[in-house]
Parts: C-alpha cells; structure tokens; sequence
C-alpha cells in the first residue's frame, strides 16, 4: 500500500512535478499565468531532478534537511512577495497589471500574486515531506 503522505511518495511527485512543469513551462511560459521564463524553467528542471535523486538515494535526515530548506525558501519567495509586492504592471509576458508584483530583475524575473500562491502550497508539501514519516506502518489491532 502507498502511504500518500509518506517522505518518498511526497519527493517522487514533487520531483516528477517540477520537471514537467520546467518542460511544459518552455514551450509555454504562461503556464498556470505565472510566465515562466527560460531561467525559471531550467531552474525547476534541476530542482525536480535534485528532489526525485534524494526519492531514489534515500538517506532520512538528509532528505528531511533538504526538504526543510526548500519549504524554507518557498515559503521565504511566498512572504516576500505577499509582504513587499507593490501595483505594478508586468513587463514579462503580455502587459498585465498585478496588485502584488514583486520586481526582483527588472524585465526578467517578476513575481505576482499567482507565483506567490503556487509558491506557498509548494512550501507546505516540502514541509509535510519533512515531517512526514518515512514509511506508513499500519497500526496493530489489539
């Protein structure tokens, strides 16, 4: 049986996620309207192949470090933007007027409210895979 919140399951999806997500966000970059520019893509491809090497080389409290950091740094990107976005209108992907911009380089990497979102639900599944235990054992029937 498959325990859905167990740490392997959780990276193997996660890393198999980030992939496709590169890979379909360089053909289309406006994929979940967060316009996904080359770097962004290239970045969550090694990402997600980092995450589904630590599913296969599985030693426990480095995958959980790993995890940690990564909820750490989604969560840190979410905050960031929700905290300190500002109305602007993009200038990456079609001109478009967002009410949390966040303008990290100028005309090159942009995060709105949307990447804030998709950033925070990231960071609590990488924070559910560190807390999670590593395998399900059902419990004993007394």
């Amino acid at each position: 049986m498959i325990d859905l919140f167990a740490t392997r399951f959780l990276f193997a999806c996660l890393g198999v996620l980030f992939v496709l997500t590169g890979m379909a966000g360089l053909s289309h970059p406006q994929l979940f309207k967060t316009y996904l520019i080359e770097t962004r893509c290239l970045s969550l491809i090694a990402l997600g192949m980092v995450t589904i090497t630590f599913h296969y080389r599985y030693l426990d409290w480095l995958t959980r470090i790993f995890a940690s950091l990564c909820a750490l740094g989604f969560g840190s990107a979410a905050w960031l933007g929700f905290q300190y976005g500002i109305l602007a209108t993009r200038k990456t992907g079609p001109p478009e007027i967002d009410q949390q911009l966040l303008v990290l380089l100028d005309g090159r990497l942009e995060l709105g409210r949307n990447d804030h979102r998709l950033h925070l639900a990231v960071a609590a599944v990488f924070l559910l895979a560190a807390v999670a235990p590593a395998t399900w054992e059902p419990a004993q029937k007394l």
